[in-house]
């Protein structure tokens, strides 16, 4: 599938980076949350 495609390679990696880095921000922010905003 991804064979003579190595754009799509690219755009999926960002796709997943961006996921990850969401999903990190996101439990930061839900912990921040729960503990007062530590700031």
């Amino acid at each position: 599938m991804a064979a003579g495609k190595p754009a799509n390679i690219g755009i999926e990696m960002a796709i997943v980076t961006g996921d990850l880095v969401a999903t990190c921000l996101h439990v930061v922010g839900v912990r921040y949350f729960f503990t007062g905003y530590p700031t």
